[in-house]
């Protein structure tokens, strides 16, 4: 059932994403740094960990994500993420959001997003002294965890017609937040803000 309803969000995102296009589009590329897992660790197996409890670890990684937008305000994105996890497993997440803008000035924007999230690691079982986490479900060699809510805040810098840089906290392990920090590159952006900079930058 959950395979079912996973297939079916990618497949409306795809469809969304396809009529969304031809309008303001971007692609971002970003490196996950720290993390900070809200609920129970298990300190001994976090071998990149900050803090003594595991709980605020290094977590080195890449995101990927395209945004399409409907209006000006709000946009439909899909992400992909591939990190090292504080274990040094290979982790990763697909996302689905949808996004919106909560407040602008100048060259500066801010954003929030929602929907649903898949996670997956490679399984920690094969470590010494693990304890069976819950919070996931084992295949093989994987542990995954389906969760209908996840979320992002998004701060944007605008640095030129075509990039801005960006800085978020995500939603790409489980119940953990991690920081994330790269550029996005705009297909199409909306001319008058590109207007609204370049009469800035003359005056």
């Amino acid at each position: 059932m959950k395979r079912y309803s996973l297939n079916l969000v990618y497949i409306c995102a795809i469809l969304i994403i396809s009529n969304l296009s031809l309008a303001q589009s971007n692609v971002s590329f970003k490196l996950s740094t720290l993390s900070y897992q809200f609920t129970d660790v298990q300190p001994d197996l976090a071998k990149l960990k900050i803090t003594s409890d595991g709980k605020l670890a290094f977590e080195p990684g890449l995101i990927f994500a395209f945004e399409g937008y409907a209006s000006s305000n709000a946009a439909l994105k899909i992400s992909q993420s591939f990190l090292v996890d504080k274990a040094t497993h290979i982790a990763g997440s697909t996302q689905l959001m949808i996004k919106f803008r909560v407040a602008k000035s100048f060259k500066h924007s801010l954003y929030i997003g929602f929907g649903p999230v898949f996670h997956y690691r490679q399984t920690w079982a094969d470590m010494e002294n693990y304890i069976d986490e819950p919070v996931y479900n084992t295949s093989l060699d994987w542990q995954h965890k389906f969760s209908w809510l996840s979320g992002e805040i998004e701060y944007n810098y605008y640095l030129g017609k075509f990039t801005d840089l960006s800085i978020s906290f995500n939603h790409v392990q489980a119940e953990s937040i991690g920081l994330a920090v790269g550029l996005k590159y705009w297909f199409s952006r909306n001319p008058e803000e590109v207007v609204f900079h370049a009469q800035v930058f003359i005056k």
